[in-house]
């Protein structure tokens, strides 16, 4: 038998197979990545809603540490009112004079106050203009993640039909092929788990693994043998191109 027809009769059926299966491989691959794939997307859309959520929180705070300024402010203001209508009431020096050191504090924790305030009103005023820009920012992206994900769940139902094509051709294909080649192969992609598993040798070299197989494995390739030759050193089913 040449070699040619030992190509023809025990490896063209195998890379035939291989062609297909690797192809069915990938797009189980692909199928079975998009739900992570999704869930990635979704932790990135709940990530930015958090961040957006978490601006609003820090410009609430800052609202409320505004009204609670603001509530102080008038609190002392209202006391500056009462001790200076007391004043008018008292009849002694003394009561007066420590009237006068409680308005001149009050006055000093207004003038505070309203340094606090205005500085707190400007920084408000910023938060709430950076929040605006980030707030667009994260909706479009948000828009963009959700488009994401209708294009992945999108894809499902191509591949699966495309999955179901797969099988139906690889079970085709398998009835073309003798048992016991079939078998090997079975065991070699078990094995292996990733392809290929039909590999051409090149000289010495195994082009799968890239290593330098035995010259018994070399000399079994070329006796074109009943025995299926494998790579030593991978155990990937080995054949010489046309």
């Amino acid at each position: 038998m040449k070699q040619s027809k030992y190509v023809e009769l025990k490896v063209k059926g195998l890379l035939k197979l291989q062609e297909r299966d690797l192809e069915k491989r990938q797009t189980e691959a692909i199928l079975k990545q998009i739900p992570e794939d999704i869930r990635h997307v979704e932790a990135k859309m709940s990530a930015l809603k958090e961040e957006d959520k978490k601006r609003l929180e820090a410009l609430q705070h800052m609202e409320v540490e505004r009204k609670r300024m603001d509530n102080e402010l008038k609190a002392e203001e209202e006391k500056i009112v009462k001790f200076k209508t007391q004043q008018m009431d008292v009849k002694k020096n003394e009561e007066y004079d420590a009237l006068n050191m409680q308005i001149a504090g009050s006055t000093r924790r207004v003038g505070g106050l309203e340094d606090e305030e205005l500085n707190l009103l400007m920084a408000i005023d910023e938060q709430r203009k950076k929040n605006m820009v980030e707030s667009e920012q994260t909706k479009n992206a948000i828009q963009d993640l959700e488009k994401r994900i209708q294009s992945l769940k999108g894809q499902v139902k191509g591949l699966e039909e495309k999955l179901l094509e797969l099988r139906e051709v690889c079970e085709k294909v398998r009835l073309e092929i003798p048992a016991a080649l079939l078998s090997k192969y079975d065991q070699v992609a078990r094995q292996l788990k990733k392809g290929p598993f039909v590999v051409v040798l090149e000289g010495h070299r195994c082009t799968g693994c890239h290593l330098t197989v035995s010259n018994e494995v070399v000399s079994a390739v070329k006796k074109c043998a009943e025995v299926i030759p494998q790579c030593d050193n991978c155990s990937r089913i080995l054949y010489l191109a046309d």
